[in-house]
């Protein structure tokens, strides 16, 4: 089961960019870690990345890697990304 740990969104409508960025991490049936990172236009379906790690001390890493990427966002885009949802506490 996935837990949620951030949803992210960057809206500019002078620009006309609505973007999200969600990414959550659980562990599967066969007791591998799951990182899974979903992005793309606001309203629609997006993209989801799924990335399988033997540890969870892996998969935070990660999580914590692919957030850190996105506060340099404003450098690549021209847009910043604003937290709407935030439960890095869930990370151990």
């Amino acid at each position: 089961m996935l837990t949620l740990v951030s949803y992210l969104q960057a809206n500019d409508p002078e620009q006309n960019k609505h973007r999200f960025y969600r990414i959550a991490y659980g562990q599967d049936l066969f007791e591998q870690w799951i990182v899974e990172i979903t992005y793309g236009q606001v309203g629609c379906k997006g993209r989801s990345l799924i990335t399988l790690y033997d540890s969870q001390k892996e998969a935070i890493s990660y999580v914590k890697q692919a957030l850190k990427r996105r506060q340099s966002s404003t450098g690549r885009t021209g847009v910043n990304y604003d937290s709407v949802y935030s439960n890095m506490s869930q990370l151990a």
